[in-house]
Order: C-alpha cells, then sequence, then structure tokens
C-alpha cells in the first residue's frame, strides 16, 4: 500500500499516514508540507530503505523487529543518539 501510495503521488492518501504517525502533535506549514511530499515521491528505494530502518541494530537490546547485535559497544569514537517522544 505505501510503495503503491508513492509510485502513484497519493498525497492525500501519504498526508493522512504521516499525520497519523508522524505529525502527530505538530504539522508542517501547508507549502512545507507539500514540498516534503513532493520530494518524498521521488525516492526510488522505499522498500529497501524501510527493511534497512527495520533490521539495522546496533544496539544490545531488541527493538521490536530485530535482535541487536550490541555492535555500539565497539565504537571508540564520540556518538551522539537522538532519540524524539513526539513528532
Amino acid at each position: 500500500m505505501m510503495q503503491t501510495a508513492y509510485d502513484t503521488k497519493s498525497y492525500h492518501l501519504l498526508q493522512q499516514i504521516w499525520d497519523a504517525l508522524i505529525y502527530v502533535h505538530k504539522k508542517p506549514e501547508a507549502d512545507r508540507y507539500e514540498k516534503y511530499l513532493e520530494d518524498r515521491t521521488t525516492q526510488r528505494n522505499l522498500a529497501a530503505s524501510y527493511q534497512a530502518l527495520n533490521t539495522f541494530n546496533i544496539s544490545s537490546m531488541h527493538n521490536g523487529l530485530t535482535e541487536g547485535n550490541n555492535k555500539i559497544a565497539t565504537i571508540d569514537i564520540p556518538i551522539m543518539i537522538a532519540w524524539g517522544e513526539n513528532d
């Protein structure tokens, strides 16, 4: 469904999905939102990107989809981890 929405540039459907899952608390301004939608539909490797996001886990914990491999413990340079609870 997602790939079809991107392939057919179904901006209305994509906006509904993003409003429900991503922009829950604060939505971009209309002009900016339109540009985001236009840009997102140019992505050619959506399925591969989603697969990478689902399987990449270098933590020591299960992320709900993939068991962590704890490779984060081998990084010996400063790193920054960013996480947001909301938008």
